[in-house]
């Protein structure tokens, strides 16, 4: 109960000499221990008395209870105990079993702690600080005797590596480090950048990804990566058929979008794109992830030539058609008979050619006309006087035709035509009439003379 007090004794077995005592005032619910420790009491082993009285403050001590104990003989003290495998946050301790099974060990006089193996992985420990480890088997409830032993860590060395710029590339390999390790920093470029140097204090210490570094110091290093930069070409086909361009100059960076125009050459239309045949825009955007070339398809425009006669029986045209725009196209006119070639003009009436072969290059559709007109011949009659002499006189007509022109002869509108040439015998005045045929021809003037 609260208040009451709990003695204790540590007596012979005999009860006759005491070696020990121990008081204390109760808490109420409370469990109280107590340690006997041999060695410090310099007591042997074999039995002894334990007497427990309690003192209540209403009616003293109590009966006494007595309990007999045994001191025996405890474990050693491990032997041969060492650190190993000192870092700066590590250590190995081991120890020999001498037949134990069960040790307890404690760092700096902290918790103890139970293992059943005779050695201990040591962590979380501070660089370059002191420790004590102590170690001891435990038989039963019986605790051994306790080794003990001093070390310590090792000055630890910070390695602190960095990407620049940070989405350029990975980093593994840095962390902190015992004086005398070799620190290997690997540094992995991100898809479109490439490593470019390890720089410490904006010095160049290597140019190879992975540097290896052998510890004496901290260290502040910074991987570099450079994005990888690429150039695309530009084609169009035909190569007169237009030009490419585009938006901004390379070289571009990885992952850039570059904007492509196709602009037709005049008598030329954009088809596609040679590498997506399906795109009919001459505008595309494209993203830079290679090096690439790009090529715009061309057509060339066709054009047709209209060629009319006019008259439409004045003559025949050959070469008109459907033409590539800056071929040549070949016209012919050629007349009709009685009819002869004039002139070529185009639908505003402008004379192009007086050449019935007319040659020209299509840049364009276009209407052109033929121009015939009939053939004419001009008849000219002269006539003549003779005196009377009772003898016939053939009437001396010299008409002026044209080649291929037949004259015929008549002396009264009623008679037929003939090709004999009347002659005179009676004194008078004999009327001719003459008339010029020429299938080549139109008569221009038909006439008579006295």
């Amino acid at each position: 109960n609260a208040g009451d007090e709990l003695y204790w004794y540590l007596l012979s077995s005999d009860g006759n000499t005491q070696y020990d005592s121990y008081n204390v005032v109760a808490a109420s619910g409370s469990t109280n221990t107590f340690t006997i420790d041999p060695e410090a009491l310099g007591i042997n082993t074999g039995n002894y008395l334990v007497k427990f009285e309690i003192k209540t403050p209403c009616c003293g001590l109590s009966v006494p209870i007595w309990k007999d104990i045994e001191v025996v003989e405890g474990p050693e003290a491990p032997a041969n105990l060492a650190i190993s495998n000192i870092t700066t946050t590590t250590a190995t301790a081991t120890w020999d079993a001498n037949g134990e099974s069960s040790w307890e060990y404690s760092i700096d006089g902290s918790t103890w702690n139970s293992v059943n193996t005779h050695s201990a992985d040591l962590t979380g420990l501070t660089p370059n600080t002191n420790y004590t480890f102590q170690v001891k088997a435990v038989s039963g409830e019986c605790d051994g005797s306790i080794a003990s032993t001093t070390f310590t860590t090792l000055q630890g060395y910070t390695i602190t590596a960095t990407a620049n710029p940070t989405d350029g590339g990975t980093i593994t390999g840095a962390g902190t480090y015992n004086s005398g390790d070799n620190c290997t920093l690997t540094a992995t470029a991100s898809t479109g950048y490439h490593f470019t140097n390890w720089t410490e204090n904006n010095s160049v210490v290597s140019t190879d990804a992975t540097y290896t570094i052998n510890i004496t110091d901290d260290h502040t290093l910074v991987a570099n990566f450079t994005q990888d930069e690429y150039f695309i070409t530009l084609w169009a086909n035909p190569s007169n058929g237009g030009q490419v361009t585009a938006d901004h100059a390379g070289p571009y960076h990885y992952g850039e979008t570059v904007t492509l125009t196709a602009t037709a050459a005049q008598g030329h239309t954009f088809s596609h794109w040679s590498d997506d045949p399906t795109n009919t825009s001459n505008v595309r955007t494209v993203t830079v992830t290679a090096p690439a070339a790009y090529t715009a398809e061309f057509s060339v425009n066709t054009y047709t030539v209209n060629a009319t006669a006019n008259p439409t029986d004045g003559g025949t045209i050959t070469g008109a058609g459907t033409f590539n725009y800056n071929t040549s196209c070949n016209l012919v006119a050629t007349a009709n008979t009685g009819y002869s070639f004039v002139n070529w003009t185009d639908d505003h009436d402008n004379v192009l050619s007086t050449n019935a072969a007319y040659g020209f290059m299509v840049s364009d559709d276009v209407s052109l006309t033929a121009n015939f007109q009939r053939n004419t011949m001009d008849l000219t009659v002269t006539g003549g006087t003779w005196p009377y002499d009772g003898t016939a006189h053939t009437a001396t007509i010299t008409p002026e035709v044209s080649a291929g022109t037949t004259i015929q002869y008549r002396t009264s509108e009623t008679d037929a035509w003939s090709n004999t040439v009347p002659s005179i015998t009676d004194a008078g005045t004999l009327t001719v009439y003459v008339k010029a045929s020429n299938p080549n021809r139109q008569l221009h003037a038909y006439c008579h003379p006295d």
